[in-house]
């Protein structure tokens, strides 16, 4: 039954619920406030009362209650007589259709909802400025809103006819570990403030604004490279107005930061008016940079020459070779340079009245001498006499070079170690003098003392109560000699494995104190030594 045809005797209840509907739909109308209650009958729960609101808006809000958000809008640059446009976006969390205006703004500036949507809504602004139009920067706003709640943002409209123009920076140059700067300049002939920044580029660039001006602009590019960043890149910088931005690249290169090298500490040397006398050096580069030797300052008949440089290890020659008017004492730095930085040492050196009868013999190819008869029987029918500089007194046979070939190693008493290098055919192509840092050489050990893989040469110094060991290079060549002390008058020297341990010891025989000193190469660089006359010493220090 329809309830306009509800008997008198219908509940009250069904009549309660007419009024309410019929109120209600007034009060959505925004006719009137109403209170609807239902007086309880006997053992009936009271109905509540319900007031609706006057206002529309305050309606909203009680069904809404979330605002919709509008996305800020970018800053527009354009020209008189031009125009530019701009979309907007806007979201309402509640799913309602959004309606775009302008709250503020010149009055070329439009702003139409394109598209309501239903939780998401879509705009746009449009600027068409006359000619003329005052040039420069001004500001606007727009607003969102969902019929109840509304959202608002500013943006910043440039009216201009030029953008900033920055200047081409140049290329920069720095070293590891340092620090160098350039000034940017930018111009806008709208007499915009610019502002500047770090577009792309290494982590140690850095870009600050210094003067953003009013037309012209100023800021500092700052490079502090790290340790470790060798190299060349590029960086982009740019200036803005806020709303176009210039940007240029320039190359940055920044150096290997450079450590000195070093040299390896010089024995003194003394030589005879006349005659000429060698030493072998070895200097280092941390940075495994090229090394040449040179002489600083000494005397004329002092010189050095580079043998070999590679991998930051290299050997040179010193050699001397005064005349009469020399005699006496003198001093030569000797110097090692890496093209940059470089290192010297000072050379202690004596010219001495006294000389040997006999030179030794200086390093080089080998002439091959002739072959001299000997009556039969013999091993061959002749033989042939190598130079082996002044008294030799005893030799070893090892392969020196790593050439396959057998090499002679001869220990000469006042010319230190000879070495001729196998070849071949039975004979020699070149020879190798190496100074002991001393004379009285009767014996020479060879083995491979530091493990590296080369040969070294290990001789005793009668006179100077030690004996040297001479690290192996490759290709035969050998760094400095390092002394180690002995006992009195050492003569004789053998390497060997004395304590198992996988690595060649020494033992020389001491002729003043009758004893024999062991020298055990464990690298502990701790010395011991017994009461008995056996000598026990660690090699390395």
């Amino acid at each position: 039954m329809s309830p306009a045809f509800w008997p008198r005797t219908a509940s009250p209840l069904h009549a309660l619920m007419h009024c309410r509907r019929s109120i209600l739909v007034m009060s959505l109308l925004g006719l009137a406030p109403c209170a609807l209650s239902s007086p309880a009958k006997a053992g009936e729960p009271e109905v509540p009362a319900v007031i609706l609101a006057a206002s529309s808006a305050l309606r909203a809000t009680a069904v809404s209650g979330v605002a919709p958000v509008l996305v800020p809008p970018s800053a527009m640059r354009v020209d008189p007589g031009e125009t530019a446009d701009q979309t907007l976006h806007a979201t309402d969390p509640d799913g309602d259709p959004l309606t775009f205006s302008k709250t503020f703004g010149p009055s070329y500036m439009t702003v139409t909802t394109i598209d309501p949507g239903s939780g998401s809504a879509t705009g746009s602004i449009h600027l068409a400025p006359p000619i003329p139009t005052d040039i420069g920067p001004g500001s606007a706003s727009v607003a969102v809103s969902d019929g109840v709640f509304s959202d608002q943002k500013s943006f910043r409209i440039v009216i201009s006819t030029t953008p900033p123009v920055l200047e081409q920076p140049a290329d920069m140059s720095v070293t590891e570990g340092g620090s160098a700067d350039q000034t940017l300049t930018a111009t806008d002939g709208d007499g915009d403030p610019l502002t500047f920044r770090l577009v792309s580029g290494p982590a140690y660039a850095t870009v600050t604004t210094v003067e953003p001006g009013a037309g012209l602009a100023f800021a500092s590019v700052h490079l502090a490279p790290a340790e470790g960043d060798a190299g060349t890149t590029t960086a982009d910088v740019g200036a803005s107005d806020g709303i176009v931005e210039d940007v240029k690249r320039f190359e940055t290169t920044v150096a290997r930061l450079n450590h000195s090298p070093a040299i390896d500490s010089l024995l003194p040397m003394v030589v005879a008016p006349q005659t000429e006398v060698f030493q072998t050096i070895h200097a280092s580069d941390p940075d495994l940079d090229p090394l040449t030797f040179f002489i600083a300052g000494g005397p004329a008949y002092a010189t050095v020459s580079t043998t070999s440089s590679a991998g930051g290890d290299a050997t040179g020659v010193i050699r001397l070779a005064p005349t009469l008017d020399d005699i006496g004492s003198a001093s030569a730095e000797v110097g090692v340079t890496d093209g940059g930085l470089s290192a010297t040492r000072l050379l202690s050196i004596q010219v001495v009245r006294s000389q040997p009868s006999v030179t030794c013999a200086p390093a080089g190819i080998i002439q091959e001498p002739p072959l001299r008869r000997v009556p039969e029987p013999r091993f061959t029918s002749g033989f042939r006499a190598f130079d082996a500089s002044l008294a030799p007194q005893s030799f070893v046979m090892d392969d020196i070079d790593g050439d396959g070939v057998k090499d002679v190693v001869s220990a000469s008493n006042d010319c230190g170690i000879v070495i001729l290098f196998g070849s071949h055919g039975g004979t020699f192509s070149r020879s190798l003098r190496c100074d002991t840092g001393g004379t009285g050489a009767r014996a020479v050990a060879v083995a491979d003392f530091d493990g590296d893989g080369i040969k070294d040469l290990a001789a005793p110094n009668e006179s100077s109560d030690n004996f040297a060991v001479l690290f192996g290079e490759s290709g035969g060549a050998f760094k400095s000699p390092v002394l180690y002390p002995t006992g009195t008058k050492p003569v004789h020297i053998a390497a060997g494995d004395l304590n198992r341990d996988g690595r060649p010891d020494l033992v020389t025989t001491d002729e003043e104190n009758s004893v024999v000193s062991i020298f055990l190469n464990d690298g502990s660089g701790v010395t011991i030594k017994s009461e008995s006359g056996l000598a026990t010493r660690r090699l390395w220090t």
